[in-house]
């Protein structure tokens, strides 16, 4: 049997027989609850009704003694103060008149709480229960350095402490306006699926009003039920244009959201440092992340139309999961400018095959994406769009669904567009090369100075590339070629010599000895090769019509010019002459 005590009760009681049996108890709520009251082994006549142990240790000996209707059974009342035995500064939202469980909404009453605890080093516990309200829950706007938390946590389901929207479409439930140094969590939120509102939203109310959003710490929040065109929770400024007022410092630990509309809002490029620790969220779309600067670090993202709409200054994405999201990620108009994605795996088991998974379109600077994850999916042939608005794209060791050379990244999107190049390494791409490059009107450049300029180089490194061949043992060897720009000195009209060498042979350890030839153009389609000055540095001369060579093949000496006009070996090749003279 229990029954409802009035406003004031704050304490869990105990009230224990001779035997050591609980035979009374009091929660937080209010709520006082009589045990083993039919028990006929129990003299509920013997107990002493004094000695009421409270949870600071202490022995209440104010209780007040009656009989439940029809019991023989007795239950204690005790009018405590509004704050909680033996905690200086910690309140009771059900003291300080909150209702749960009842259909009034309590909007008046917990915006009354909060300004109550909205002072340094106060603290408030929500009570457990659901708690509904029907207009927005205003704190006064620079309260600062408090705590409001439930009991419970968040999840999937409601927590112990559970806020009901009953506001309708286009309204606020909680509305944040510059608070700063809290700790707010341990509830969930249902938004009963109306159409624009918002759960939370973090802000400033006016541009002229002062103060910041700072430095808070929000953990374990649920907002359940978004409806169409809803955010979970919003952060940013609500006058446009109020740059004067930051959002900055902030940290959300463990937020969930689940619904329509879109998870996480950030939409002023005025928040910065901004953190999301493992989130979870199944919603239109889970992140809309335009802040200043933000990092999202672990975490769960499913059955999104988009996991992460990004569109902010600088961003860090790692480590999080993705379940049956049509698209990963999206740079979205507003020009996102410099990113790093990290670590990320993708299950890519329900696309949207007609759009890009990655759409780095819009990016205005550098997408960097390192070691992500996308599970094997022969069906997507539209994976990555790199950006073709001026920024670049770096990917290091991603794996893609569909490795097939023609369904792979398209770097070759606006090559002539004057954009920065687009770089992977280790990642497989279009052709199939362990390092590709293109769309880079400044080429690829190797020991490039600090200031940038080539004449401040005498010699660059080598580009190092390789060929196979087979020995007679059928053993495979690398042959290394390195080509190698030599600039006698950086001034003037010094010739640059562009060399072909032979480097070491990493298998053997000795220097490939053989020429190296130049082929342009050797198939049908020929080819041509311009230069301002030809040079075969070393004479020769045929000794007779006979001698082997390549037809084409040109050779000279101090008094003629020799061209092979018909290849073959000794004997075989034809030579014709033409005698010099001095100009």
């Amino acid at each position: 049997m229990s029954v409802k005590l009035g406003a004031g009760t704050e304490y869990f009681v105990k009230w224990n027989d001779p035997q050591g049996n609980p035979l009374v108890s009091i929660d937080r709520a209010g709520v006082i609850t009589c045990q083993n009251l039919n028990t006929p082994s129990i003299n509920t006549q013997a107990v002493n009704l004094s000695s009421l142990v409270f949870p600071d240790g202490s022995i209440q000996k104010t209780a007040i003694t009656s009989s439940f209707a029809g019991s023989t059974g007795e239950y204690a009342y005790y009018a405590a103060p509004n704050t909680i035995s033996g905690l200086a500064g910690v309140f009771s939202f059900v003291g300080l008149g909150v209702t749960p469980n009842i259909a009034p909404s309590q909007s008046s009453a917990m915006t009354a709480a909060w300004n109550k605890i909205g002072s340094p080093a106060q603290v408030g516990i929500f009570p457990v229960g659901q708690i509904d309200i029907s207009t927005s829950v205003t704190p006064t706007p620079g309260l600062t350095g408090y705590s409001a938390e439930g009991q419970g946590g968040s999840g999937a389901t409601n927590a112990s402490t559970n806020f009901y929207w009953q506001g309708g479409a286009g309204g606020t439930a909680l509305y944040l306006d510059r608070q700063r140094d809290a700790l707010i969590g341990r509830f969930s939120l249902n938004m009963n699926s109306a159409a624009n509102a918002t759960g939370l939203a973090i802000t400033q109310q006016t541009a002229t009003g002062g103060g910041i959003s700072s430095h808070a710490f929000y953990h374990d929040i649920a907002v359940n039920n978004v409806g169409v065109g809803g955010t979970g929770i919003a952060l940013g400024s609500v006058i446009p244009g109020d740059d004067g007022e930051n959002n900055e410092g902030i940290v959300f630990w463990r937020y969930s959201s689940t619904g329509s509309g879109t998870g996480f809002s950030c939409s002023s490029s005025n928040a910065r440092s901004i953190g999301l620790y493992e989130v979870e969220f199944s919603n239109s779309t889970a992140l809309n992340m335009s802040a200043g600067s933000w990092h999202v670090i672990g975490g769960l993202t499913e059955q999104t139309s988009v996991a992460l709409n990004w569109g902010g200054q600088i961003g860090f994405y790692g480590f999080v999961h993705d379940e049956g999201s049509a698209q990963g990620v999206v740079a979205n108009s507003n020009g996102a400018v410099c990113g790093i994605l990290m670590g990320n795996q993708y299950e890519v088991d329900s696309p949207n095959l007609s759009l890009p998974y990655w759409d780095f379109t819009h990016v205005g600077s550098s997408i960097i994406t390192i070691g992500n994850h996308m599970n094997a999916n022969p069906n997507m042939t539209n994976i990555v769009q790199p950006p073709t608005v001026g920024g670049s794209w770096l990917s290091i060791g991603d794996r893609f669904p569909n490795r097939t050379i023609a369904n792979l990244p398209n770097l070759f999107s606006n090559p002539d567009a004057g954009l920065d190049g687009h770089i992977m390494i280790g990642t497989p791409n279009v052709a199939g090369a362990g390092v590709f490059i293109v769309g880079n009107t400044n080429g690829l450049w190797l020991a490039a100075h600090t200031g940038g300029s080539p004449g401040q180089q005498f010699n660059s490194p080598p580009l190092t590339v390789s060929s196979l061949y087979t020995d007679v043992f059928n053993t495979v060897h690398i042959v290394p070629i390195q080509m190698v720009a030599v600039m006698t000195s950086a001034t003037g009209s010094s010739p640059v010599t562009w060399q072909l060498q032979t480097a070491t042979d990493p298998i053997t350890g000795t220097t490939y000895a053989g020429p190296i030839n130049t082929d342009f153009g050797t198939n049908s389609n020929g080819g041509i090769m311009t230069v301002n000055k030809l040079l075969i540095q070393a004479s020769s001369s045929p000794t007779s019509a006979g001698t082997a060579g390549i037809t084409g093949q040109i050779a000279w000496d101090a008094s003629k010019i020799y061209i092979c006009t018909s290849g073959g070996i000794v004997g075989a090749a034809t030579w014709k002459a033409a005698t010099l003279s001095v100009v």
